[in-house]
């Protein structure tokens, strides 16, 4: 019994050790927007979600929260690494 006990705490140690799962993954975006005097311009951003197409709408969200102006669309690519908070890392 002493010998299952020890495995199972070894076990518990073992898995205990790992960090936490990452939540989502770093993307750089890019938002088109309309500024207010009808000027096109574009804002890059790097988000963390959970996959691409959530990437998208969380680019769209950060860079309207920065009040530049109408987002038009917004592109994303290939995600580049783990991240553990999902929404806006950066502003660019």
């Amino acid at each position: 019994m002493r010998r299952a006990g020890g495995a199972a705490l070894a076990l518990l140690l073992i898995g205990g050790g790992c960090d936490a799962p990452s939540r989502g993954e770093l993307h750089t975006c890019s938002c088109s927007y309309l500024t207010d005097t009808d000027l096109a311009s574009s804002k890059l951003t790097v988000v963390c979600a959970e996959d691409g197409a959530r990437a998208v709408g969380e680019a769209r969200r950060c860079v309207t929260g920065e009040g530049v102006g109408t987002v038009e669309a917004c592109s994303c690519e290939a995600p580049r690494g783990p991240c553990s908070s999902i929404g806006c890392v950066e502003a660019r």
